[in-house]
Parts: structure tokens; sequence; C-alpha cells
């Protein structure tokens, strides 16, 4: 399964808020995009303090790329929908 907060990501799908990600068996925050066949999650760069990096220039975060064994834990009835969904092809109106 492929659950993003990026409404151009194909992924997509508002039913993501409460979904938790794990990458190799750890708990991460931030997610953007998380991807269990890829295995890749998308999230928030954190400096040495926990805080969101910022990139002064686009005022945008800086995302990083963590890579492993990716888990997404969700609802069983969210989950079920959003692969429904997925599968069937219906994108959301952005």
């Amino acid at each position: 399964m492929r659950l993003s907060t990026n409404e151009k990501d194909p992924g997509y799908h508002p039913l993501y808020v409460g979904a938790k990600v794990f990458v190799n068996g750890s708990e991460v925050s931030h997610v953007r995009t998380a991807d269990e066949e890829q295995g890749l999650a998308y999230r928030a760069m954190h400096d040495e303090q926990g805080n969101i990096v910022i990139d002064r220039a686009t005022e945008e975060f800086v995302e990083e790329v963590l890579r492993g064994e990716v888990r997404i834990e969700i609802e069983p009835e969210k989950r079920a929908r959003i692969e429904r969904d997925h599968r069937d092809g219906f994108r959301f109106a952005c």
C-alpha cells in the first residue's frame, strides 16, 4: 500500500489521517508519503534538537527518504476503503 498527504501523489487519500508509519520496526513521525511495496517513507527532516528543518530559500520543509521495511498501521476499515479506492482508480479532486 502507498499512502500520501501530497495531493499530487498517486497514493494520496484523505483517510491517511491517523495512520502510523513504521520503518524497520520503529515508528517515524512527520511522514508525507509511505510505500510498503517500495520500502520507502518520505518525511520532514529533523535537526539535532528534533525540530523540522526548513529550506530558507523555498520556506518548505526539507524532505528525507527512509528506506527499509515500511509498515503502515491504519484502522482495518480505512485500509480496506483506501485499497479499494486505489484499485478502482478513484482520484480525489484537489
